[in-house]
């Protein structure tokens, strides 16, 4: 396989963000910029391992990536998670702060992202932006109840369109029309869930007993309902 240089990618990612049409041979040209992300993506994930962490990886789908760059009107090179990996842990602020700085320093060139300090449209979790071999590999830490949120957001924008996890709302939940309205309902009960969830973890986190417990077990079994998953164990 050859090795993509820097202003061919950059020339990719022009035509695939600018372009009407795609043509196949720029989608045979992204998987293979895709297929340079494995080697590295392999090395985090063993890493990973060592720590005794699960990770769960994956390569961002070619449409994606498309609708990435025509929504965010960024470069192909800009975008660095190309390649990604999961780790979910039932822990504390605190322990996921630990654990990030464990895993940053297992990667010399890598950068720390706070999206609970800046939550993205409700998401939250620590990402830690590694650069291997020229390639970026993201690494999302989560907790369970901050994985939870995001899974519940993901099944949501699966039915309704993937531009609300940007804040974006789909037009056809402006019509006014009853299954409308319950939807955009759903999804203030997922913003105040994710709020709900950031504080439960603030208390805990400083050695209380959340009061929010229950709210939380209540607001996941709902939205599970209405998005019509069964309710949690």
């Amino acid at each position: 396989m050859g090795r993509l240089t820097g202003s061919q990618i950059d020339a990719l990612g022009r035509r695939l963000r600018d372009g009407a049409a795609i043509a196949d041979g720029d989608l045979d040209l992204l998987q293979e910029l895709l297929d340079l992300h494995i080697p590295p993506l392999q090395y985090v994930n063993d890493r990973l391992a060592a720590l005794g962490l699960n990770p769960h990886s994956r390569l961002k789908s070619t449409g994606t990536i498309i609708d990435k760059l025509r929504r965010e009107r960024i470069t192909l090179r800009g975008i660095h998670d190309l390649a990604g990996t999961r780790v979910v842990k039932q822990m504390t602020l605190g322990q996921q702060d630990d654990l990030t700085a464990r895993v940053a320093a297992l990667f010399p060139e890598s950068r720390v992202i706070d999206r609970r300090a800046l939550p993205n449209h409700g998401y939250r979790a620590v990402h830690v932006a590694a650069r291997l071999q020229g390639r970026w590999v993201e690494i999302q830490l989560r907790t369970d109840h901050q994985d939870a949120w995001a899974q519940l957001m993901e099944r949501f924008a699966d039915r309704v369109g993937r531009e609300v996890r940007y804040g974006q709302l789909p037009d056809e939940l402006a019509s006014g029309t009853m299954a409308d309205v319950q939807l955009r309902e759903l999804l203030v009960r997922l913003m105040d869930l994710s709020r709900v969830i950031a504080r439960r973890e603030e208390v805990m986190n400083a050695g209380g007993e959340s009061p929010d417990d229950a709210m939380v077990d209540e607001l996941v079994r709902r939205v599970r309902v209405d998005l019509g998953l069964p309710p949690p164990d």
